[in-house]
């Protein structure tokens, strides 16, 4: 029951100085950077983020101005990198905007996604389908997706399957 400011808390009070902390945020929560500073966040990205906002917050937070050209060049390679076929995904999101946005997203990128609304969905449809992989909110109502992803590496145990979870 905590979220990402609790978290950012939780590690000011254990003096974990040294450790880095990049933070996805809602578009309102760029209005509390003060906040943010005092809890050590060192950087901001406002969800959905992309590869190469993603990439300049890492620098950022790492205090990196520029990578060497030829590691630079590697990661915008592999940031952009679109599979060559189209995938079968599970999506789990119960967000209406996000639901929307990922599957135009996803169709932009001819892939086949599946969308559900909650982890107990995700179990429900897995009973029936196979999938490459799941991208899975995390807070969801019902069963959230760390529950959700539980019960699925707890069957792929009595079955040797396994499928990546994002």
């Amino acid at each position: 029951d905590s979220d990402g400011f609790t978290l950012a808390d939780w590690k000011m009070r254990q003096e974990m100085t040294e450790t880095k902390v990049i933070m996805m945020l809602t578009f309102p929560h760029l209005k509390r950077k003060e906040e943010l500073k005092g809890l050590g966040i060192t950087a901001g990205v406002v969800k959905p983020v992309g590869p190469a906002e993603l990439y300049r917050a890492i620098l950022n937070a790492l205090e990196i101005e520029k990578l060497p050209t030829k590691a630079a060049d590697n990661a915008s390679q592999y940031a952009s990198r679109i599979p060559s076929h189209s995938l079968r995904l599970l999506v789990a999101e119960d967000t209406p905007f996000n639901q929307k946005f990922i599957m135009l997203l996803l169709e932009r990128w001819k892939h086949q996604a599946t969308l559900v609304e909650n982890g107990r969905q995700v179990l429900d449809t897995l009973q029936n389908e196979t999938f490459d992989l799941i991208l899975m909110d995390v807070q969801m109502p019902e069963m959230d997706g760390l529950e959700a992803t539980k019960v699925v590496r707890e069957h792929e145990l009595t079955t040797g399957a396994h499928i990546p979870i994002i």
